[in-house]
Order: structure tokens, then C-alpha cells, then sequence
């Protein structure tokens, strides 16, 4: 419910998600059969493998993946842990590689709370058929954005930043403008002709 890479799932989730992990193409980003590219570059990609090492150590279950793909560039294979400590630094960090690390929740103001137990607030995604669900729990998310049923694809026309330790301002959106303007209040009262000479 917090970041592509903290998710607080129900119990029936877990599987599907195992599932879905796995039928990622990796490769060419310029190829249209292509759903996972490179990792950016070769310092993200050492520090993810670390992270997915400390997730091995930590004892969380491996569901999937863990591993780096090919001889050259930086791939890793979509990582999903289950079980996760939510001491563990693949639960607590910002991560920005394909690890996703996943606790389970009993309630929903257990999962609030816990998704808000952390000193970032980048993006959200809330899971749900309902919809007043959807409004109550993205309402209460410390993040800077939350989608509903879907994750990321952020509108250039919308506003897009973190909270807390994520980030302040946004990018795109009219929002955006803002750190480019300075802004002026102008306070005038208007003389009558006699009033004025």
C-alpha cells in the first residue's frame, strides 16, 4: 500500500503476486515485447543486489526472483520476498529497483497505519472494489500520490512529488510552476480625482 516496493497485502494476494512477478520481459527497452529494462546504473544496481542479499539474511521468504540477469548491463530479476520483518531495511528504505516486500494486515487501519510507519511518502497504490474503501484509505496515505487499482503512470498534467524525507514541491501540473515563480502581493486603494491632486 506504500511504495511499489512495501506492500501490506491480505493473505489471498500473495500468490497472485508471485505469479505476476514472473512473466516479466526483460531486455531492450526500445522493444516493444519488452516490460522490464535496465537498472539505470552500475551503483543502483549493486545497491539493489545488496538489498535483495539483506532480504535473503533477513529471513523474509523468497517468492521470487533474486537474481542478476545477463553478462552486461544492469538487469535484476523482478524480487518479491514475502513475510517481511517490517524492521528489515527492504521494508524501511526507498529502494527504486524491482524488489517488492510484502507484510500482511488484518485490518484496514492496521494497514494504514503500518504504510504510514515510515519516513517516506513518495507514492501509494490502494487494491480494492471498493470505493469507499479506496477514498477513506487514500485519504489517510502520508504520500504524495496514490493511484486506486493500478500502480504509477503519473499524467504530465497532474502534480507529482513525496512527503516527508520523499521529496517537497512537485513536478508537472500548474504545481510545478510554483518553484519557478515568485509571488507578489499588490495592495492598492483607488483615489478620486479630488483625492488624488
Amino acid at each position: 500500500m506504500q511504495s511499489p516496493g512495501l506492500c501490506w497485502a491480505l493473505l489471498s494476494t500473495t500468490e497472485a503476486f508471485r505469479q505476476r512477478s514472473q512473466e516479466a520481459v526483460y531486455g531492450d527497452p526500445l522493444l516493444d515485447t519488452t516490460t522490464k529494462g535496465p537498472i539505470i546504473s552500475s551503483n543502483q544496481h549493486a545497491k539493489i543486489l545488496e538489498h535483495i542479499q539483506n532480504g535473503k539474511a533477513s529471513g523474509a521468504r523468497l517468492l521470487h526472483g533474486g537474481n542478476n540477469l545477463g553478462e552486461t548491463g544492469y538487469l535484476v530479476e523482478d524480487t518479491a520476498f514475502a513475510d517481511v520483518n517490517e524492521d528489515t531495511s527492504i521494508m524501511r528504505e526507498e529502494i527504486f529497483g524491482p524488489i517488492a516486500s510484502i507484510a500482511k494486515f488484518d485490518t484496514e487501519n492496521e494497514a494504514i497505519a503500518k504504510a504510514n510507519d515510515t519516513e517516506y511518502g513518495l507514492a501509494a497504490a490502494v487494491f480494492t472494489e471498493n470505493i469507499s474503501r479506496a477514498h477513506r484509505v487514500s485519504a489517510a496515505l502520508e504520500s504524495g500520490m496514490v493511484t486506486i487499482n493500478c500502480w504509477g503512470a503519473p499524467d504530465s498534467n497532474t502534480p507529482f512529488g513525496g512527503v516527508k524525507q520523499s521529496g517537497f514541491g512537485r513536478d508537472q501540473g500548474v504545481q510545478a510552476l510554483e518553484g519557478w515563480a515568485s509571488v507578489k502581493t499588490v495592495k492598492m486603494l483607488l483615489l478620486s480625482d479630488k483625492e488624488s491632486s
